[in-house]
């Protein structure tokens, strides 16, 4: 775990020192090459090179950033938990700090092709989420736009408070109606549509483990923006209906890969925290179908939550992630559901039901 931590660290230097590209400059006496982690490059393959080492930090610290905020004594007991619970708390580098221009083509990279730098899209560039330049997009450039889309969600909820609109004691504005969350809303629901046509089935033939990750992060990133305002007691709110529309998509990503002989081992492993906040959601979405005393839907979220389950056990059989996001489900499970003794009562009358159903049937065929 220490040494786990330790490399944790050695990426957010490299995330502090790779951040800024050619003309963009902090303002300095000192030369140009001397305000880079790793000087000038000396040819364009190398400069290449830099910009996918940054990208690949920066996709690794929006995700797993959690790790890295406790000292090296953290127990295991907390550290399971800093995984989800890092998803509210700040960031190592603010978005606004980033200059780096987004990386070319990974086929590009592997072959030596020189592609102009000209025109690349950077994350002040307008409307660089949904515009996708042929030359420059690949399942890898469009994992690093998911994860952009993700870190401005995680921005949003970690400073809303933050904001004089917030702060002030007489304003009567929601955070849904923020300009901001509005904005955030219609970007994460167009971003799908928005995918370039040769790249929208990540599970064909084979799995892009990449491409995958594309897919998934947009359906998280609405469920982050969403579920702290969400009435699930209510079939209307509209946040609600964004979660469980989401929390659908992503698990359309999980059947069509477990409808293949792939091995899961080999997808992204953020994947299972994916995974793991559809099965959060699904729980809340559970609790209030059994308010509601509605027992279709309280089968179907069951059988759904029970697919998670599946998914992450089949990671958890083999990395420490997918076992501890089991149990953390489980306890949010006891938390939600079984604290309270009335619903604990209508699951165990559920259930009674359910074993009465095989019995009434054996008596009625005998007659």
């Amino acid at each position: 775990m220490r040494l786990a931590m330790r490399v944790g660290d050695r990426l957010l230097q490299l995330l502090q020192g790779l951040n800024v590209s050619e003309g963009f400059e902090p303002l300095s006496r000192l030369p140009p090459q001397m305000l880079f982690l790793l000087g000038k490059p000396r040819s364009a393959t190398e400069a290449e090179t830099v910009r996918n080492v940054f990208w690949i930090t920066y996709v690794m610290e929006r995700l797993y950033t959690a790790g890295t905020v406790w000292s090296m004594s953290m127990s295991t007991y907390v550290m399971e938990r800093l995984y989800t619970a890092g998803t509210v708390w700040s960031m190592s580098m603010s978005d606004e700090d980033v200059s780096q221009m987004m990386p070319c083509r990974f086929s590009d990279l592997m072959s030596g092709v020189f592609v102009p730098t000209r025109g690349r899209q950077r994350l002040f560039t307008n409307n660089m989420l949904l515009h996708h330049h042929s030359l420059t997009t690949d399942a890898w450039t469009l994992y690093i736009k998911a994860t952009i889309l993700f870190s401005k969600v995680r921005t949003f909820n970690g400073r809303y408070r933050l904001t004089p609109n917030a702060r002030s004691p007489n304003t009567e504005t929601t955070p849904t109606q923020t300009e901001v969350f509005l904005l955030l809303d219609q970007t994460i629901a167009a971003f799908p549509q928005h995918i370039p046509p040769a790249f929208r089935t990540p599970v064909d033939t084979t799995v892009d483990p990449l491409l995958y990750m594309a897919h998934l992060l947009p359906h998280v990133a609405m469920i982050q923006l969403h579920d702290p305002h969400a009435n699930f007691s209510d079939p209307n709110d509209r946040s609600a209906i964004r979660v469980a529309s989401a929390v659908q998509s992503i698990l359309e990503l999980i059947y069509a890969v477990c409808a293949t002989s792939f091995d899961l081992i080999y997808l992204d492993h953020a994947c299972s925290f994916c995974w793991f906040v559809a099965g959060a959601a699904i729980i809340r979405l559970l609790k209030a179908k059994m308010n509601f005393k509605d027992e279709a839907e309280v089968e179907r979220l069951t059988q759904e939550l029970n697919v998670v389950k599946f998914v992450l056990g089949n990671l958890g059989a083999r990395t420490m992630i997918g076992i501890r996001q089991i149990k953390l489900l489980k306890e949010l499970y006891e938390d939600e559901i079984n604290s309270n003794l009335d619903r604990a009562d209508y699951i165990y009358t559920l259930r009674r039901s359910a074993d009465a159903e095989p019995q009434a049937a054996i008596v009625d065929d005998s007659v």
